[in-house]
């Protein structure tokens, strides 16, 4: 049990420390420069849970994405679409002209930029993912 106790410890004071030390932010797939992130590696719940510090930060997520008319979302699960749980979802965005008929009803990787403020239809997302620069099916 000590063990676990200073394991931890010292866990959570590298982490920080590295983060400091390089610039680098946590999460940063692609890191700039200047100590800025060009693109975060996240999961849905992270970005569910924590939409302010993610808001206008181009992000790289993975999910069940569903293309439907006005539905157009990415879901933690394939079930959260079937059953419309929309809160446990993202609008998805897309580009005039552009069609990602690829990634249609399957588990995607998706990168674009999030938007904390923009929900969708109506409002009922948790989100919006705009500017997809890439969609592809993972197994």
């Amino acid at each position: 049990m000590l063990t676990r106790l200073v394991l931890l410890f010292v866990f959570c004071a590298v982490v920080p420390a590295a983060e400091a030390q390089y610039g680098i932010p946590l999460n940063c797939d692609v890191p700039q420069h200047n100590g800025d992130c060009a693109l975060y590696g996240i999961s849905l719940i992270q970005l569910l849970a924590n939409p302010a510090k993610f808001d206008g930060e181009h992000v790289r997520v993975t999910g069940y994405i569903h293309f439907e008319s006005d539905n157009d979302a990415i879901y933690l699960h394939r079930e959260d679409a079937e059953h419309h749980l929309r809160k446990n979802g993202l609008w998805v965005a897309l580009a005039p002209g552009q069609t990602l008929e690829d990634c249609q009803d399957a588990y995607v990787l998706l990168e674009g930029v999030y938007q904390a403020r923009t929900a969708g239809r109506a409002s009922l997302w948790s989100g919006t993912i705009t500017r997809i620069t890439r969609c592809v099916k993972v197994p």
